[in-house]
């Protein structure tokens, strides 16, 4: 008997002993974790007068049920009850008051009541009302303007609004057909941009969009403007030569080796005349054409190109006397379905898309002052204040086309290049 009371107790201290241990974490119920707040970001302004507020709740239990209270109050930091018991992650709110700032939190908690404070965070309700903008207005360039220069121009117009409130940003349309205009600048916090160069003899279209915070909005009228006219130094058709030749020497410098550069008329940019085929379907194979001018330090190039093949490398490079890196100025090439320029960080930058057999109208227009240049597509700007990377450039005075050594090109097409000066 005695052996069996002993056995008893010895159990008892036992249970007694494992009863007591605390339980390993994973079992330990933990208080929930910090809300995070998801909507309206803290400190936003021009907020709804209704809206969901949101949040996220979580807790390091994995099957523990959570609930919340939430907490509003206009114009006090520390909010009074709002919505207890809430056992969901946002709250749809009513009929809050216009121009005033609102104070909420969140605390959450678990079955068995731990629970967490989340910080106290606020937003502004809009004003009541809010008038439109005002309609831009008196344009620089001036409305139908004449021989607009090509350097450093500043657009301008008048706007605000009548709300001191409001903040208003503009975008600004543009083009060379007044109903295809496309986006030149967006969100424009004031009535003025620039551009340092356009194209000689260009007839552009632009508007203007008032937008305030409120996104209420104002469309201005579409203006236009004339580009000075410049003075036509080089210009080459290809059309008064014979054609399946090359090219006569002068106007053109002509080198190949292992391809075929020759006049053809089987395709022109206006299915007329002639244009001037490069055929390159080598890797060993590489050529050029070369014409000289008088020096200029602004100008314009413009032609038309395209090529065959989605894999097709063609180029074009503007030189300074000598045909060498230091002297080397806009470069640009089609690459592989790209056309791209080679930057003065030596890394070619984009420009625009190219189809296999579409001609594209490019204009490259310069200042060596300024060391850049813009790169004009189908009348589109693709790239504005370009860089290159010759050293010794204060002028141009070449124009080459090109295949590359290395890189093939199975037909690549040029017609009507023109070089025209300031």
């Amino acid at each position: 008997m005695k052996k069996f009371q002993l056995l008893f107790l010895a159990l008892g201290i036992l249970l007694f002993y494992y009863c007591h241990q605390p339980l390993p974490p994973n079992l330990q119920n933990r208080p929930p974790n910090v809300p995070e707040l998801v909507f309206p970001e803290d400190g936003a302004v021009r907020v709804p007068v209704s809206l969901t507020l949101q949040w996220n709740m979580s807790d390091p239990n994995e099957y523990d049920t959570l609930s919340c209270d939430v907490y509003l109050q206009k114009n006090n930091s520390n909010p009074h009850l709002f919505r207890a018991n809430l056992q969901a992650d946002s709250l749809r709110v009513d009929s809050l008051e216009f121009d005033c700032e609102y104070f909420w939190q969140v605390i959450v908690r678990d079955q068995r009541n731990l629970q967490k404070e989340g910080p106290v965070w606020s937003f502004r309700t809009r004003v009541e009302h809010n008038n439109p903008p005002k309609i831009p207005a008196n344009p620089i360039p001036q409305n139908h303007q004449q021989d607009v220069k090509i350097c450093d121009v500043n657009f301008s117009w008048t706007g605000g609004d009548p709300d001191t409130f409001s903040i208003v940003e503009y975008d600004v349309l543009w083009g060379t057909k007044q109903d295809s205009l496309q986006p030149l600048m967006v969100n424009l916090p004031d009535t003025a941009f620039a551009l340092s160069l356009l194209p000689f003899d260009r007839k552009f279209y632009w508007q203007v969009t008032a937008r305030d915070e409120y996104e209420s909005e104002q469309v201005g009228p579409v203006w236009d403007f004339t580009t000075e006219k410049g003075s036509l130094v080089f210009w080459e058709p290809f059309d008064t030569y014979p054609q399946n030749e090359k090219p006569p020497v002068p106007p053109w410098t002509i080198a190949d080796s292992a391809n075929a550069i020759y006049i053809t008329s089987e395709t022109s940019y206006d299915e007329q005349g002639n244009s001037l085929c490069f055929i390159d379907s080598t890797e060993l194979g590489y050529g050029f054409i070369a014409a000289h001018f008088a020096p200029m330090d602004v100008g314009m190039i413009s032609f038309y190109w395209k090529v065959s093949n989605a894999a097709d490398y063609f180029g074009l490079r503007l030189y300074s006397s000598v045909a060498d890196t230091a002297h080397l100025g806009p470069q640009i090439s089609i690459r592989e379905g790209k056309m791209e320029f080679f930057a003065q960080s030596r890394i070619w930058e984009n420009i625009s898309v190219v189809e296999p057999g579409a001609w594209y109208l490019v204009e490259v227009v310069f200042s060596c002052e300024k060391k850049v240049f813009q790169v004009f597509v189908n009348g589109e700007l693709k790239a504005q204040n370009a860089t290159w990377i010759g050293s010794t450039v204060p002028s141009i005075d070449s124009i080459y086309f090109m295949t590359f050594k290395n890189r093939v090109c199975e037909r690549g097409y040029v017609d009507e290049i023109k070089v025209i000066k300031q």
